[in-house]
């Protein structure tokens, strides 16, 4: 009878080879406005294929861990490293496991992403923000704003880093400083993911860009065009 070590080191393994299976045919298929990166949970393991070989990922996870009746809500920030050069690369977070949580990956030289969420009763879901807010895709765009309360944003920028950054309405990254139910981030306000530095000073074309409404758990995913494109 083999062993539950065995049994579990085969499953990984299994399930690298379907990951990194279906990352080669969706490279082969046409181009996709979805994620490019195929992201899967076991357990407390997060697996990414489709990264460049021996290259970096930026990772954002947040989650939702709930007790009695109340949750708590915790974000992660970190890079990754495809160390044997095989394409893959995981993450195993410490700890209990979340009740909800989304994470969002970024290869820093590719600009691929992927997504993975998971949860009970209200897993975290994709919505158009831009249906209730408003965000300009121009070259050079100094701001975002949004009608929501409370977000998480990731900006992924290929070749030069990732950032990301919480903000809260009237709170000191709120750039209107109103309470008025809206969020509005400058791109300085960014913080670079891993490694200390500004944000950048423009949002520009190709720039992934991710709105998290964390309570909610919802989400938006963009990439931002250059308008001379259209």
């Amino acid at each position: 009878m083999p062993s539950i070590e065995r049994f579990f080191a085969s499953s990984r393994f299994f399930a690298i080879l379907l990951l990194i299976g279906a990352a080669a045919a969706a490279a082969q298929g046409p181009p996709s406005s979805g994620p490019d990166l195929v992201a899967a949970w076991s357990g407390p393991t997060l697996t990414v294929a489709g990264v460049t070989a021996g290259g970096e990922a930026a990772l954002l996870l947040l989650e939702t861990h709930y007790a009695a009746y109340h949750g708590t809500y915790s974000e992660r920030r970190l890079v990754v490293t495809d160390e044997d050069g095989d394409g893959v690369v995981s993450f195993t977070i410490d700890g209990d496991e979340p009740s909800q949580s989304l994470a969002v990956i970024f290869d820093l030289e590719s600009g691929s992403y992927g997504l993975a969420s998971r949860g009970w009763g209200h897993p975290p879901e994709e919505v158009p923000f831009d249906s209730r807010g408003r965000f300009a895709h121009v070259l050079g765009a100094t701001d975002l704003e949004y009608d929501v309360q409370r977000a998480n944003v990731f900006v992924g920028r290929p070749r030069e880093g990732a950032w990301a950054v919480f903000v809260g309405d009237s709170g000191p990254l709120d750039e209107d400083r109103n309470v008025n139910g809206k969020i509005r981030i400058p791109p300085q306000a960014l913080e670079r993911i891993e490694t200390a530095g500004p944000g950048p000073e423009v949002f520009l074309p190709h720039d992934l860009l991710v709105v998290v409404e964390p309570r909610r758990m919802e989400y938006s995913v963009s990439r931002l065009v250059d308008p001379r494109d259209r």
